[in-house]
């Protein structure tokens, strides 16, 4: 579905920074509308990538949220020194698969 379509139907279920942010993508596939607790980020970056990472610079990741409108977010299958890792649905083709996030952090993203 399109943005504008998406907004119409689980516009409800979506952060303001959501309902926002959406309009950047073609196609969306999930909004992640039975995540509860979603990041509503505050308006200072900080240390903490708008209230997205945790103290230790890993992505707050949600059971049931979503990754760029696509990738539904089902349970962290693990979690170590360069990041977590997530078992997700592909939304779009319907497969399972594994999601790794790196922590937010220089010396783990530019190796």
């Amino acid at each position: 579905m399109t943005a504008p379509e998406a907004i119409q139907c689980f516009g409800d279920s979506m952060t303001q920074f959501e309902l926002q942010e959406i309009m950047n993508y073609r196609k969306v596939y999930t909004v992640g509308e039975n995540c509860r607790n979603k990041i509503h980020p505050s308006a200072v970056c900080g240390n903490n990538n708008y209230g997205f990472d945790n103290d230790k610079n890993d992505y707050a990741m949600l059971d049931g949220d979503h990754v760029a409108y696509r990738w539904l977010l089902l349970k962290q299958l693990g979690k170590g020194a360069f990041g977590q890792v997530y078992k997700a649905q592909d939304m779009k083709t319907g497969e399972v698969v594994a999601l790794k996030a790196a922590k937010n952090d220089t010396k783990y993203r530019d190796q």
